[in-house]
């Protein structure tokens, strides 16, 4: 009776394999969320300039309503059809597994299914489409992203399933970091492209595994070499070398998008130093000491390319800073001393300490590049100098510490790098007021 049982439970089983169907997705209802945001993020840009500049359009503004609308729209349609169609898939997919492997390994049926259900990360098709609405579509990058690491976290679990050897490249977590990074330096027009990127994966996985369905794939005979990125550093800098170029073009072009890069350029930062979590405290300080400098000669650099762009935006801050410069040395120290420590602690948050950092260290490269052109007009050449002034070593320097605490907190003694931060930072406040001073 027991056998008779087994083979009606497999008979309808293997009916339920055969009536699934595994259709490939089309892109373009995907691939319009990114480019509705691109276009609300820039032209919210040049809103911006319109109201400093007192050049208020309504056709503007009309336009950043209708990019908003279709922005929010298009990206709750595109969460709810992408995260619905891949949770079916996952359980289509995981039964039709299930059925393949059964009759050889049981076991080995069971932990596959196991495996895939853990790693499913991605919230319900509702949820997805209230996120993306409520946030209108801000959320859509981070929705997109744990898709594509759903996807190819159960490709590869198939693959080493059915295949015999995995041909997929691992999802790291740290990748969503980069991926959010790459949304903002772009001011949205990577979600175009990581759009067409996910609906393609998923394509390539039917056509892999499931074209041959209802029967198993063909096993992979021949070796496989799966690419996996490496050297975070270099990427870090190559990154930040070809947005800043970008950004100092678009600040030229009276767009003040340094705004947005600096929370992209956070971001990568980030993972820069998560993949440095198993280096000497000491190199992981020269790492962000140098980084640091790096970042605010660039962001003086597009400051200088866009001066007439963001001297808009910091004609306040300029006119603050000159009333500062007639307070005695001491109390000059601590307005000076308190703003640096801001941003210094803002930064201690672990693991996105960085961001804080980044927009901190990037507005002041900013301010002193939208400054340059005006001093060296009036043969100031301060600024060139700037750099290699005692103070700014010192603050510069400092930072370091702090930054590099976000990523090391958890080790022995590391206290000690937001003691010794602090004592730099307030000699370096020390130190410029006095230099303020003595000019």
């Amino acid at each position: 009776m027991s056998s008779e049982t087994s083979q009606q439970a497999t008979g309808d089983l293997e009916s339920l394999v055969k009536s699934f169907k595994f259709v490939k997705i089309t892109p373009f209802i995907h691939v319009l969320p990114g480019l509705f945001i691109t276009g609300f993020i820039i032209s919210a840009l040049l809103l911006l300039i319109e109201t400093l500049s007192f050049n208020f359009t309504i056709f503007t503004s009309s336009i950043v309503s209708s990019l908003l609308i279709a922005s929010t729209l298009s990206s709750s349609v595109s969460s709810y059809i992408l995260i619905d169609k891949v949770v079916n898939h996952l359980y289509t997919s995981g039964v039709t597994t299930y059925y393949f492997l059964g009759e050889g390994s049981f076991n080995a049926s069971l932990h596959y299914l196991k495996n895939r259900l853990s790693k499913a990360k991605i919230p319900s098709p509702a949820t997805g489409l209230i996120l993306s609405f409520a946030t209108a579509g801000l959320s859509y990058p981070v929705i997109i992203t744990l898709i594509e690491k759903t996807i190819r976290d159960h490709m590869i679990d198939e693959e080493e399933a059915l295949l015999g050897k995995r041909i997929t490249p691992y999802f790291f977590t740290e990748r969503i970091i980069v991926e959010i990074a790459f949304f903002s330096l772009t001011l949205g027009a990577y979600l175009i492209y990581q759009a067409f990127r996910v609906v393609k994966t998923y394509n390539n996985h039917i056509e892999t595994v499931h074209s041959t369905h209802p029967n198993p794939p063909p096993r992979i005979e021949y070796d496989t070499v799966v690419y996996e990125p490496s050297k975070p550093l270099v990427f870090f800098i190559g990154l930040l070398l070809s947005f800043s170029s970008l950004h100092a073009v678009l600040g030229y072009l009276g767009l003040p998008s340094i705004f947005l890069m600096n929370f992209g350029i956070g971001l990568a930062w980030s993972f820069v130093n998560q993949k440095l979590e198993n280096a000497s405290t000491s190199r992981i300080l020269l790492v962000n000491a140098g980084l640091i400098y790096l970042m605010i000669v660039f962001s003086t650099m597009i400051g200088v390319a866009g001066y007439r762009t963001y001297s808009l935006i910091f004609s306040e801050s300029v006119q603050e800073i000159s009333t500062l410069q007639s307070l005695p040395v001491f109390n000059l120290s601590g307005v000076i001393f308190l703003n640096n420590m801001g941003i210094a602690l803002a930064s201690i948050t672990p693991y996105l300490g960085t961001i804080p950092m980044s927009i901190g260290v990037n507005n002041a490269g900013l301010l002193i590049g939208t400054l340059t052109p005006e001093r060296l007009a009036i043969g100031d050449f301060t600024p060139l100098l700037l750099f290699i002034m005692p103070h700014a070593i010192l603050e510069l320097v400092s930072y370091s510490f702090f930054v590099t605490f976000a990523f090391t907190w958890r080790r022995v003694k590391s206290w000690k790098l937001v003691i010794t931060g602090l004592f730099l930072l307030a000699l370096a406040a020390i130190v410029e007021a006095l230099t303020i001073k003595i000019q």
